[in-house]
């Protein structure tokens, strides 16, 4: 790692550091400024923040969760801006708001890092001489980046969860698990100090795997464990013999390719004429094709011994779900108190719902003396309404017959003539 590969990194991978006006403010001194200028002060703590974090995470300074503060301004350091001079105030603001947690801590700290006891005061900071964090030095110690750590967590246990097809699944030897932890998080490698704390955050803080320093097993917990897992002697022969399988996987595959390589040799060298080498070349292919046959026999011996144990876990694993699942039963049966009981129940409900029906008619339907004198009132009114109506259609047809007589021509004079002749005639027969 030269000086300017980190510069470099961060510059094509961090727009803060791609301005030039920028730079001379992050390379500044800038501490003094956490009380004349506090905005810009937290945008520069938190810029470094950033890009330290970034630098770490791809590797370019060591280590992907710790970062050393021991020579870390001389690998930030630019021809034009010389070292950064910030860098102390940087890491004391990410110890005290938990963005750094100093190593040493982290790895002695018996409860979760969530907790905030760790978190220590300015009189510790003197006490335990932790300089770089109060900025009387930039290369003071060595820090786990939280940030980092969290993010492998996230992706290592997201990544078993979709690749995992049982329980001996999720148990890993320390190389299976260095592998899964570089296909889930896109490394090439994983060191031991970066493995060492990515375990202990798994298991303390996430209480998501069980893992024996002894024989370097880890269990990682399933999604229905209700419990932190624990690992037990038959998790260690699971290890083993995944561990095994994969090395024979391998072996298997190498012998492979060496069969096909002097196969080809044997070959160009009968072409060539050189019969003693060709013959050195077809004996050396029967010796790799006898050993990649016991190999591939030693697979297929296992992976069926591996096959019957995972379905043994399973069945373990049903029964287990089975077991609870009848003492669940057993207790919500004995609460509901057996079939008297709600037989009881029943019978309560159907006497409320009577008794309640009762009561809504006797609030709701009318005294029977009171309907009788209520329907003499009705019948009055009905009258009234039959006469008003035999009132309305006479009116009509007077008005009727009026029309007609005016559309005749007969006047009211006329009408009294007539009468009158009416009337003489009356006299007359009755004389």
């Amino acid at each position: 790692m030269t000086v300017n590969n980190v510069v470099e990194f961060l510059a094509a991978n961090d727009e803060a550091f791609r301005n030039h006006n920028r730079l001379s403010s992050l390379y500044s001194s800038f501490q003094n400024q956490a009380q004349s200028n506090p905005d810009g002060y937290h945008a520069n703590v938190a810029a470094w923040l950033r890009a330290l974090s970034l630098a770490t995470a791809s590797g370019k300074l060591g280590n992907r969760y710790i970062i050393s503060t021991t020579s870390l301004a001389t690998a930030l350091e630019t021809k034009t801006h010389g070292r950064p001079q910030g860098l102390g105030c940087v890491v004391r603001e990410a110890v005290r708001n938990g963005s750094f947690i100093p190593l040493d801590t982290f790895l002695s700290c018996k409860e979760s890092i969530y907790a905030t006891s760790w978190i220590p005061s300015p009189r510790q900071l003197l006490t335990l001489g932790w300089q770089a964090l109060v900025g009387r030095r930039e290369d003071g110690g060595e820090y786990v980046i939280l940030a980092n750590v969290e993010a492998a967590a996230k992706n290592v246990l997201d990544h078993i969860s979709k690749t995992a097809t049982s329980r001996t699944s999720r148990i890993f030897s320390r190389d299976m698990f260095d592998q899964t932890v570089c296909e889930a998080t896109n490394m090439e490698t994983l060191s031991s100090r970066d493995r060492a704390v990515l375990l202990l955050h798994l298991a303390r803080d996430h209480a998501a795997i069980a893992y024996d320093a002894a024989t370097a097993t880890i269990k990682v917990k399933a999604a229905s464990d209700t419990l932190p897992p624990s690992v037990q002697k038959e998790d260690i022969t699971i290890a083993s013999l995944r561990s095994l399988i994969v090395s024979l996987e391998r072996e298997v595959v190498i012998l492979s390719q060496r069969v096909s390589q002097h196969d080809g040799a044997a070959r160009k060298l009968v072409v060539e004429r050189k019969q003693e080498q060709a013959r050195s070349a077809l004996r050396q292919k029967k010796l790799a094709q006898e050993k990649l046959a016991q190999r591939t026999a030693s697979l297929v011996q296992l992976e069926d011994v591996y096959a019957q144990t995972e379905k043994a876990a399973d069945s373990v694993e049903m029964l287990s779900i089975l077991e609870a699942s009848a003492q669940t039963l057993k207790v919500l049966n004995k609460m509901t108190g057996g079939v008297d009981k709600i037989q009881n129940v029943v019978e309560q409900l159907q006497e409320e719902k009577q008794y309640t029906d009762e009561v809504q008619n006797a609030l709701f339907q009318p005294a029977t003396g009171e309907q009788s004198v209520a329907d003499e009132d009705i019948e009055e009114e009905f009258e009234q309404l039959e006469k008003e109506e035999r009132d309305r259609s006479l009116a009509k047809e007077v008005d009727r017959l009026s029309d007609k007589i005016d559309d005749l021509g007969i006047t009211s004079t006329d009408l009294s003539i007539a009468e009158e002749g009416k009337k003489s005639e009356g006299q007359s027969v009755a004389a």
